[in-house]
């Protein structure tokens, strides 16, 4: 008899642990960063440098936003934060601190502002050269390229 109430105060025991690692496993200890990057017209901006930093480690992650202008930081360490939007032909934009708590998802839509134009591109391009004094057009033909003939 005794040994049948041990038997069922491990199982009970068992379930309990079961169960009880089921729950804590659903609980995290981490947020979400998100959010849409766009141009001052509202149209998205793809490939853009997305930047966030913790405050207090300056630990940073880089993302790059996807096709439809978006970017997703996952398991991001409860703390404060900066972001920091990067795109040739943009502004670079700064969000101020913001705070990522347990299992929170912090969103934030960023807008970029056309930036001053920091490089210059110099194009030349050369013509053919051309004999002023006739009309024909014509071309040396290497001895080699004879013998492939």
């Amino acid at each position: 008899m005794r040994l049948v109430k041990i038997a069922g105060a491990i199982a009970v025991l068992f379930v309990l642990v079961l169960v009880s690692g089921v729950a804590l496993h659903g609980q995290t200890a981490v947020g979400e960063v998100n959010g849409v990057v766009t141009d001052a017209q509202g149209a998205v901006v793809a490939d853009a440098a997305v930047k966030l930093t913790n405050q207090a480690t300056k630990i940073a992650s880089t993302r790059a936003t996807n096709g439809s202008g978006g970017f997703t930081f996952v398991n991001v360490q409860p703390g404060s934060y900066v972001l920091s939007v990067e795109k040739q032909g943009f502004k670079k934009t700064d969000v101020s601190p913001f705070d990522v708590g347990v299992n929170q998802t912090v969103s934030h839509n960023i807008k970029l502002q056309v930036g001053a134009v920091d490089q210059t591109v110099q194009v030349t391009a050369e013509g053919t050269l051309i004999e002023p004094t006739t009309t024909e057009l014509g071309t040396v033909i290497s001895q080699r390229t004879v013998n492939d003939l």
